[in-house]
């Protein structure tokens, strides 16, 4: 049999200068601030440590340090550096923020930018800064894109990050017509390296068995295929890896599938929410209950992700009553019969 290798390129945003040349398996924030709340300070680092060293075992190769004190993502880096993991970093106390909220109401002055970078030009794991986690006010957008502007001219080859908000949230919604509108104006405003979105849908909202069947997921992700196509940027997913609401059933096959719902549809990077609790044990950091399940499925898409960074998603088929659908999203919904495969549908 011959084997033909399809073709590989750098993928990103044709506006920036970051290129993503490996599938992503990420990780937000591993050595949190939520250890410092709950620890004496000189036990907080080595719990840290130990959860980045756990991390990396588990097959991430890529740390995200948003939310993480400044401390926290500085001792965080010399172990990244050991074990050859990939970071993004953050400090709020200088730049960046959370939704409304700009960090310690931080003003972002470009000095200060340019001396973190230089700070950090040294270590050759530090790929990129963790700029905002879900902006989505005007005011919010248009300082994200300034901070993003701002490193990009001081290191114009760091992945400049953020993330969208998705549609539960209270503004923008599929139900009052607003979200698609949202995350076109987000990926105009902010023209991101990346275009990256969370969907955290295991919740006491539903009976487990209609978990995932009833979530708006599947149209987040679907207007995310959508607007990464037309702005050529690589697609990225923050996928439930702990049980975050408290459900009676919370098992890894849940996690799993929205792992490979993100593959699905295309998506370049998969970026786990998050460690502690579930890859991580809380104020321990050494592995948790799904330690092994999640180094497992990283095996698997690590042995998958040359082939899936060459690979586009061209259509993704659902049955149509499988999320309740409305006038807001016509032309997401993709059939059987569009796709030229089949005539019709299918009972």
């Amino acid at each position: 049999m011959e084997h033909k290798y399809l073709p590989r390129y750098p993928l990103g945003n044709p506006k920036r200068e970051w290129k993503q040349d490996k599938f992503i398996l990420s990780t937000f924030s591993p050595t949190c601030v939520y250890y410092f709340k709950n620890l004496e300070k000189e036990n907080a680092y080595d719990v840290a440590r130990r959860a980045v060293k756990t991390c990396a075992d588990a097959g991430f190769n890529l740390l995200e340090m948003g939310w993480a004190t400044p401390e926290v993502s500085r001792a965080a880096i010399p172990m990244c550096e050991s074990l050859g993991i990939d970071v993004i970093y953050q400090n709020m106390e200088i730049y960046g923020g959370m939704q409304e909220r700009i960090g310690k109401e931080v003003k972002c002055d470009p000095e200060d930018i340019a001396n973190l970078v230089e700070s950090l030009r040294r270590y050759r794991h530090v790929i990129g800064y963790y700029v905002w986690d879900e902006p989505y006010m005007e005011p919010q957008l248009k300082e994200a894109r300034r901070q993003m502007d701002l490193f990009e001219k001081n290191d114009p080859k760091a992945l400049l990050f953020s993330v969208a908000i998705p549609s539960y949230n209270k503004e923008f919604t599929w139900k009052n017509g607003e979200f698609a509108g949202y995350l076109k104006r987000y990926v105009e405003m902010l023209e991101p390296v990346v275009l990256s979105l969370d969907y955290y849908p295991i919740t006491k909202k539903h009976i487990p068995e209609d978990q995932l069947d009833k979530t708006f997921m599947w149209y987040d992700l679907a207007l995310m295929k959508k607007l990464a196509k037309e702005k050529n940027m690589p697609l990225w997913f923050y996928y439930q890896g702990q049980n975050l609401h408290g459900v009676e059933t919370f098992t890894f096959p849940m996690v799993r599938l929205m792992m490979n719902a993100g593959a699905l549809y295309g998506a370049k990077g998969l970026q786990h929410y998050t460690a502690e609790g579930a890859v991580t044990k809380e104020g321990d950091g050494g592995p948790d209950i799904f330690f092994e399940d999640q180094k497992k499925i990283h095996a698997e898409f690590r042995e998958l992700g040359n082939t899936l960074m060459a690979l586009d998603c061209k259509r993704v088929i659902h049955d149509a009553s499988m999320v309740a659908g409305n006038e807001y999203t016509v032309g997401l919904h993709e059939t059987m019969a569009d796709s030229g495969l089949l005539s019709g549908e299918l009972p």
